[in-house]
């Protein structure tokens, strides 16, 4: 049994970093005063772990995944490989990625049996302090046993000039799931489903901003922020309606746009946001976008908190 916490600089007398502890899970070996009775010790991330490891079973060997946090807020660290040799880590990283990871990750495996291994993660790219966070979520995947390249991300342009694929806002500690050829991916606003596509044809949407954090105002001030819709497809956009909706506080929102009935393919408009806070309380709502887009309606998702 593998296990990691939130060890490392500054919440351990290890200033170096985070240890993960390899233990047998029938043994698990009881309190001493002395020396810790584990197996072995590893040394791991340097600010600890926020996440879970990951293992696999390969043809030629087999691998555990970690990434953790640096040893300062936002700092990150790589997503690392360790194989498993005889019951035994390896007791420094055999791969590891050259993107650091500032909320750290949970990886998560998909392989044909013991070949094909895909390791796949999701990255926050705001550190673990920042509330809520407005980043887009991305979506990573490696070679399982080589992690030094990924063969593929969300924020790739590919044959576009945007990111394709961008996913919505990120969460903290999400894990991406794996079913029938699909990758799954929740976040703050939307569930994201990635999958072979194929040629696509139609059109596409790319927000500026999957989601939007207004700084705190005080209560009556109007703040704004304008927030870009692109068509990266190739064919055009039909806009049907934008409206903001919201459970308790819709009428503290407000949008406006220059978005035409009909985007063509690289073609933009702005939808400008505002918030009008009425209670010192946090608020939040959704920009709706109803579209002929694949994913509609598509939404940006809004929060802001009033001051007295």
């Amino acid at each position: 049994m593998l296990i990691a916490g939130k060890g490392g600089a500054p919440c351990d007398t290890d200033p170096v970093a985070a240890r993960m502890y390899l233990l047998n899970q029938n043994d698990l070996g009881e309190y001493n005063a002395t020396v810790d009775q584990d197996v072995e010790e590893v040394v791991g991330a340097p600010g600890g772990y926020w996440s879970s490891s990951a293992y696999w079973q390969g043809a030629s060997g087999s691998y555990i995944y970690s990434a953790g946090v640096g040893a300062k807020p936002g700092q990150g660290d790589a997503l690392k490989m360790f194989t498993v040799t005889n019951g035994l880590l390896s007791t420094t990283p055999t791969s590891e990625s050259t993107l650091l990871y500032p909320a750290g990750a949970t990886p998560s495996v998909s392989a044909n049996g013991t070949s094909n291994g895909i390791v796949w993660t999701a990255e926050r790219p705001e550190a673990i302090g920042v509330q809520p966070g407005v980043g887009a979520a991305v979506l990573y995947a490696y070679d399982a046993t080589n992690l030094a390249t990924p063969i593929y991300s969300s924020i790739e342009a590919l044959s576009y000039t945007v990111p394709r694929d961008r996913g919505g806002c990120a969460n903290k500690f999400a894990v991406p799931t794996i079913a029938n050829g699909k990758v799954y991916v929740g976040t703050q606003n939307e569930l994201d489903v990635f999958g072979l596509l194929g040629t696509q044809s139609g059109p596409n949407v790319y927000l500026g901003n999957p989601c939007w954090a207004f700084p705190a105002s005080v209560i009556g001030t109007t703040v704004k922020e304008p927030i870009a819709l692109a068509n990266t497809g190739k064919a055009p956009l039909t806009i049907s309606n934008v409206a903001i909706t919201s459970t308790y506080y819709a009428s503290d929102f407000a949008q406006t746009n220059n978005c035409p009935a009909s985007l063509k393919p690289g073609a933009k408009c702005v939808i400008e946001v505002t918030f009008t806070a009425s209670v010192a309380l946090p608020e939040w709502a959704y920009v709706m976008i109803t579209d002929n887009a694949v994913g509609s309606p598509h939404n940006i998702y809004l929060n802001g908190v009033g001051t007295e």
